[in-house]
């Protein structure tokens, strides 16, 4: 949008950076600048490609959700140029979370790695928090692309980002985190937190 507005013939346009963009890219952030977040990514990615890849595994698994939920749920793989599939990723695994154990406990046919991401606590309550913490993006980031969505929902909406992330600051206490979130610094001493880097963008709408 930067190029295309110094054309001649577009001047007379008003361009604005893509604001769905912006949120996915923020996504993309948050799940690899916090090392908490993408071990919860990588480990939840390798989970849901040893049932995708392997049909036997996830036909097994289809008849255990069967008996535990009386249907099935999907295993969503996330897709790199789509970060608005990450969330669907970890909704996949948790919602299936009973079956996926009760397979690792029944059905040993899985790498060892694997079986131990499926029966560590800490992997589950890891993968809750990052779903906690996405939510709301995800929910902006359905909004953003709704046909509905005008100019001005998207300085409210991102503000409503914010606050959000600075209760998760809160809640999930980490140095990464804090820095991530970081939206004052001298530039004389350390550069911007990750988050003013999407963040910015707004004053380039709102002015």
């Amino acid at each position: 949008w930067e190029h295309l507005r110094l054309k001649p013939g577009l001047q007379h346009l008003f361009l604005i950076p893509c604001n769905s963009h912006r949120i996915q890219l923020l996504v993309q952030d948050l799940v690899l600048s916090i090392p908490q977040s993408k071990k919860v990514h990588d480990d939840a990615q390798t989970v849901a490609k040893a049932f995708k890849n392997a049909h036997l595994q996830y036909a097994r698994l289809r008849e255990i959700q069967q008996q535990e939920y009386g249907r099935t749920w999907a295993i969503v793989l996330a897709v790199a140029t789509c970060w608005g599939s990450e969330k669907g990723l970890l909704d996949g695994l948790y919602r299936s979370k009973a079956a996926i154990q009760r397979y690792a406990i029944r059905f040993k046919d899985m790498p060892n790695d694997i079986l131990d991401i499926i029966l560590s606590s800490e992997f589950w309550s890891n993968l809750e928090a990052l779903r906690i913490i996405l939510k709301p993006l995800d929910d902006a980031l359905r909004m953003s692309e709704s046909n509905r969505s005008t100019l001005a929902h998207i300085v409210p909406r991102w503000n409503t980002i914010v606050e959000h992330l600075e209760e998760m600051k809160t809640l999930y206490p980490s140095e990464e985190f804090e820095w991530f979130m970081t939206k004052e610094r001298d530039e004389r001493l350390k550069p911007k937190g990750t988050f003013l880097k999407r963040y910015d963008f707004l004053f380039v709408i709102v002015n």
